[in-house]
């Protein structure tokens, strides 16, 4: 995981790094009071990020759990 922070007081924006890529994911309601670990191991969907007028895709994390 190359960063994370806290969005709206309970989910999580992820950065993540994969293959030389980054890719922007988050889980709602996944905020637990605890940093994530550095590396995880995730199951998502993709869904459009039209969050505020954008045209992304985002990972929207189903599952985390430590790599």
């Amino acid at each position: 995981m190359l960063g994370w922070r806290v969005v709206g007081e309970r989910h999580l924006k992820l950065e993540l790094g994969h293959q030389g890529r980054r890719l922007n994911a988050i889980e709602f309601g996944g905020w637990n009071g605890d940093a994530p670990p550095a590396r995880v191991r995730i199951a998502y969907r993709l869904e459009p990020d039209d969050y505020r007028g954008g045209d992304a895709v985002q990972l929207v994390v189903t599952h985390r759990e430590p790599a």
